[in-house]
């Protein structure tokens, strides 16, 4: 975990409906991981290679903003705002991003999105999953940095 509570983190696909085959979920600290995302707590199986998603911190005003949104929408468009760069073990994939004129921030076009929710390793639910890690992170101070208040699932 870096000392700067609003560096950007590597998280690992841990839903419970398509978790990162590559976690050795017996082995991992499971329900402390899902609420403070340490990448520390992270345990890959031996020889597996983990798909993991970068997720930035975005501008609490901006997350704010999507709350009109239904939440499936809402982890859309956080994770096109948030979620620049994959990797699965040391091959990263990033996307080319641009300037979001309204809102000042890097955003990711609806074809990376959808190259990521149809990539074998991440699927739709990580898009769901990074985006709702997104807006949470969005809203926390660096006190409260490590402490997601979603439960697993």
């Amino acid at each position: 975990m870096s000392n700067d509570p609003f560096a950007p983190m590597w998280i690992a696909q841990i839903n419970r409906k398509k978790p990162d085959p590559a976690l050795d979920i017996m082995a991992m600290e499971y329900d402390t991981y899902y609420e403070t995302r340490d990448e520390s707590l992270i345990i890959a199986k031996p020889g597996a290679e983990l798909a993991l998603l970068e997720v930035q911190k975005l501008p609490w005003k901006f997350a704010a903003r999507l709350d009109a949104m239904s939440p499936n929408q809402r982890h859309m468009v956080a994770f096109a705002a948030s979620c620049h760069r994959v990797k699965i073990g040391d091959t990263v994939i990033e996307a080319k991003v641009t300037r979001d004129k309204q809102n000042g921030i890097l955003i990711a076009p609806e074809s990376w999105v959808d190259k990521i929710a149809d990539h074998p390793r991440f699927g739709p639910m990580a898009i769901l999953e990074a985006g709702q890690v997104a807006c949470e992170f969005a809203m926390l101070t660096a006190e409260q940095r490590r402490s997601f208040s979603f439960p697993p699932g």
